[in-house]
């Protein structure tokens, strides 16, 4: 793993160590054992991995999570983003520009909004539309690493907000539900709006 993967899995569990501080009923935060996988969540954002990154902290067992990654991944209702609307640098530049702002006035969170448009069984377009955390975009991004594909669609658990898949290109290539790519993979949940 690279030096930016693991700062972005960093600030996934800081998050997650922010957000469940002393609740009981959470698994204590660090990178969990998932079936045959390690997760690294924060409850919006999922990381798999085949094995843990270095330097950072064991958290408890937790299969739940590569079994919902797994079920996103076999969903059949996920559409490519348009590479035009992926833009990590620009992301980047407007998370900077909203700490500003921050320090200066009230916040204002602004999501990114991506876009799908394809055709159904009746050959009517349709879109997927769906919002998104630029900060958590980016993690997912940085985390997985390399050459990237993001998929806009729905799980299987009926949601009317589309999550996001981040992978490797060569995760296209495998199908079933055991056959998992080696390399990194991110599920964004959206914001809902």
């Amino acid at each position: 793993m690279t030096k930016k993967q693991i700062a972005a899995l960093q600030r996934i569990l800081d998050r997650e160590a922010a957000a469940y501080q002393g609740r009981s009923d959470r698994p204590a935060p660090g990178q969990h054992p998932s079936r045959d996988k390690y997760a690294v969540t924060d409850g919006t954002i999922c990381v798999l991995m085949d094995s843990p990154a270095p330097g950072l902290p064991m958290g408890e067992q937790a299969d739940t999570f590569v079994e919902i990654v797994r079920n996103e991944r076999k969903s059949e209702a996920h559409f490519p983003v348009p590479e035009d609307q992926i833009s990590i640098s620009k992301w980047k530049a407007q998370i900077k520009q909203q700490k500003q702002e921050i320090e200066i006035s009230a916040p204002i969170i602004r999501p990114e909004q991506l876009t799908v448009s394809d055709l159904d069984a009746t050959d009517t377009p349709t879109a997927v539309v769906g919002h998104f955390a630029l900060q958590l975009l980016v993690d997912a991004a940085e985390a997985v690493g390399g050459d990237l594909l993001f998929f806009l669609g729905y799980g299987r658990f009926n949601s009317r907000f589309p999550s996001l898949l981040v992978m490797p290109p060569m995760w296209i290539d495998r199908s079933g539900a055991e056959s998992m790519a080696q390399d990194p993979i991110a599920l964004v949940l959206p914001l809902r709006r």
